[in-house]
């Protein structure tokens, strides 16, 4: 399962609202619960997130 939600983020200089994350709910093979959190659009902003993914991509 896949859920996706906003948040409000203070940098300490500015303040971000409506950032994108994301959490994925799996459930493995004997039961165990496992939950993964992509947590990147929190502390990073587009400008930061794009250079990563240019240089990924290089």
């Amino acid at each position: 399962m896949e859920w996706h939600g906003t948040a409000t983020v203070h940098d300490g200089t500015a303040t971000r609202t409506g950032v994108p994350f994301g959490i994925v709910e799996r459930f493995g093979p004997g039961g165990e619960w496992e939950l993964y959190f992509d947590t990147l659009p929190l502390v990073a902003d587009q400008d930061e997130i794009r250079e990563l993914f240019r240089r990924l991509a290089s």
